[in-house]
């Protein structure tokens, strides 16, 4: 079903790079089959492995972990399944929380039902919430979507989510006939995934990853709001420019593909922007190759548009 099968990770791989800023050091943490990894760096450019934040005998698959930082803890939301498990669909959203952003994160509690995976949890006019993808199996467009609920407390999801981003172009099929094997015909799948959610100068951003990370045109697109809301889920977005064109902040190039699934670091006025490529041209081993690649970001009234590459030594 994957080109890549994410069990067979190359020794340096970063994928869906989750960046986060504390006490002037930088902590990117990543999906890996055994647990959380983590890449500290002082400058963004030089970038040191701390190994595994995170594991579970237990559990394989660690998915896209987000850590964010409330009351003094650091809470991370990601994804995993069972040891034994076979289906990707049993992957579902869980919190394991540690003092200080090296780690190691303990597993507090499993927070979401499956299928559930790519969270990003945010904080609201002082009320926590939590982005994260599911599949819908209806609609004109069925595939994976992004919805939000609302966090009780770090631990308990209130159980209202509401549909935030679906499906609405082409380029968003990450495959052209899927198979459950369930004796059903095969679908056009669907994928928009990793939101990633963040307010400024008062508009909501909303972006996202479009298709499947396995494919060359994985991409980042962006969704934006001006709603002024109590209630986060009651924002109501439009993909830019508009639901029906595709127009993508990060798209492969003659050098990368498989652009996607990205973080976003405010530092002063400046933002920056951390997601997974591929070098064109590798072996089609079924080898994960993807690695961590950081571009300014420049934010302005309602559009983005990516700045000058950092480069690093992950690439």
């Amino acid at each position: 079903m994957e080109k890549f099968n994410t069990n067979n990770q190359s020794a340096s791989c970063q994928p869906d790079p989750y960046v986060i800023e504390e006490n002037g050091r930088y902590y990117l943490y990543a999906t890996n089959p055994g647990g959380v990894s983590l890449y500290i760096s002082d400058d963004m450019r030089v970038w040191d492995s701390a190994g595994m934040v995170l594991t579970d005998k237990r559990e394989k698959e660690f998915w896209a972990p987000a850590v964010v930082k409330w009351d003094g803890r650091f809470y991370m939301y990601y994804s995993s399944m069972a040891i034994d498990e076979q289906d990707v669909h049993t992957e579902r959203i869980k919190v394991a929380v540690s003092d200080v952003p090296e780690g190691p994160f303990r597993y507090c509690k499993t927070l979401l039902p499956p299928f559930s995976i790519d969270a990003h949890a945010v904080s609201y006019k002082g009320q926590p919430y939590i982005f994260y993808s599911t599949n819908k199996y209806d609609g004109e467009r069925v595939g994976t979507y992004i919805t939000l609920d609302r966090l009780t407390d770090p631990f308990t999801a209130e159980g209202k989510p509401r549909e935030m981003l679906l499906p609405t172009i082409e380029q968003e099929v990450s495959w052209q006939a899927r198979d459950f094997g369930d004796g059903k015909p095969p679908v056009k799948w669907h994928t928009v995934e990793g939101a990633f959610y963040f307010f400024a100068d008062g508009v909501h951003y909303l972006m996202y990853s479009g298709s499947a990370f396995s494919n060359d045109q994985y991409f980042v697109g962006y969704a934006t709001s001006r709603d002024d809301c109590e209630d986060l889920r009651d924002v109501r977005f439009v993909k830019y420019p508009d639901d029906a064109q595709f127009c993508p902040l990060l798209y492969k190039d003659r050098l990368r593909e498989g652009t996607g699934h990205n973080s976003v670091l405010r530092r002063g006025n400046e933002y920056y922007v951390f997601y997974h490529a591929r070098k064109v041209g590798l072996p089609d081993d079924g080898t994960d190759r993807r690695r961590l690649h950081i571009n300014r970001l420049l934010v302005h009234d309602g559009a983005l548009t990516l700045g000058e590459p950092i480069q690093t030594n992950l690439e």
